[in-house]
């Protein structure tokens, strides 16, 4: 499990293209079933290429555009997940005077959970489809979001043979922070 305040970096140049990543990157990606994501595999490739659904790849692709006549850098809170863990982390963005940014994900808090099947990449999925936000979690359960631990008490997921599949977007909470974060920055 990773420590408490542990950081995970990398670097995308002027047009997106991830040119870098921390030396702790791969050992995150291989304890989280992402021999896929290895540094071998995504240095090179536009970030954006792993960005599942098109809400997220908008609002990053907003960030990327507005930090970029910027100094500053922009953070927010997310969470990373994985099927026995709860992972509360933060972002941060920071533009280099050579163009592009360096992000860095740091691990605020991580909490240990029963295997939540929805939530293992390699599970064979049923035919269901579910709504989850890209930043908190949550999921959209009849218009409503709540926290996956709730869905799968309610829902009885984990007694279904096979758990649906997963789609992302953002919740309208996280949507509303993120996008009022963007219009704080203004106008690139």
């Amino acid at each position: 499990m990773p420590p408490e305040n542990e950081t995970y970096a990398y670097r995308i140049d002027a047009t997106g293209i991830l040119t870098d990543v921390s030396p702790n990157w791969d050992a995150f990606a291989l304890a989280n079933d992402g021999s896929h994501l290895v540094a071998k595999y995504v240095v090179g490739r536009p970030l954006l290429d792993f960005i599942t659904d098109d809400t997220t790849r908008l609002i990053y692709a907003l960030v990327f555009e507005r930090l970029s006549s910027r100094t500053e850098p922009l953070k927010f809170p997310f969470r990373c997940d994985s099927p026995d863990k709860r992972r509360s982390m933060e972002m941060t963005l920071q533009p280099l005077p050579e163009g592009g940014l360096r992000l860095e994900s740091r691990v605020l808090y991580v909490e240990r959970r029963p295997p939540v099947a929805v939530l293992d990449a390699r599970a064979e999925r049923g035919d269901g489809l579910l709504r989850m936000c890209s930043w908190c979690k949550r999921v959209e359960v009849a218009r409503e979001w709540v926290e996956l631990e709730r869905y799968v008490a309610d829902s009885g997921v984990m007694s279904a043979p096979k758990p649906p599949r997963v789609t992302h977007g953002m919740c309208p909470s996280c949507s509303a922070e993120v996008l009022g974060q963007i219009e704080r920055l203004g106008s690139p």
